[in-house]
């Protein structure tokens, strides 16, 4: 759900028992993806993607995102599931200001029992731009980072403001 103009973007919610974002190599990510965005030199802001499902996987180099690349702010991305599960390079769960972009990023809001973040998967809310950076909360009963350069953050890039990172867990490893 994506704004190639002045028009803002719908929205995209999908509930289903298990969702799976799969790719296939490092740049899958260009292929297997859910997108929702605010188009580089376009005003229309950004569409929300709401997910709500038992099980979330997003593995080889997929991504689920909500971001901007122009003058409008992105959409949020809301995902509720039992459980989540990150893994591999390239994926993750997105909502960024990307380089160039003046509108702010969207916000993550994650509602899990269970995620699992490995083998360099990531969960961001970062500008690269002079926008600001969206909000980035997580509940969770575990959450579990694992292997090197698997992360969860919120960065800032260039000149705008980062947003906030809030875990609200059970347990931490």
């Amino acid at each position: 759900v994506n704004t190639f103009s002045l028009g803002d973007a719908g929205n995209l919610t999908v509930k289903a028992q298990d969702i799976k974002v799969s790719g296939e190599s490092e740049l899958a990510f260009f292929f297997s993806a859910m997108f929702a965005q605010a188009d580089i030199f376009e005003t229309g802001k950004g569409g929300n993607i709401s997910l709500e499902t038992d099980s979330l996987l997003v593995d080889g180099g997929a991504q689920i995102s909500a971001s901007t690349f122009g003058d409008a702010d992105a959409g949020d991305l809301n995902i509720k599931a039992e459980r989540v599960e990150l893994s591999g390079k390239f994926s993750g769960l997105f909502v960024n200001a990307e380089e160039g972009s003046l509108g702010n990023g969207g916000n993550l809001i994650l509602d899990t029992d269970t995620l699992l973040i490995e083998d360099e998967a990531q969960v961001n809310a970062i500008t690269f731009g002079s926008g600001n950076g969206g909000n980035l909360t997580i509940s969770a009963q575990t959450i579990e980072v694992a292997g090197s350069d698997s992360q969860i953050n919120t960065t800032v890039r260039d000149s705008g403001n980062g947003g906030n990172l809030t875990l609200d867990v059970g347990q931490l490893l």
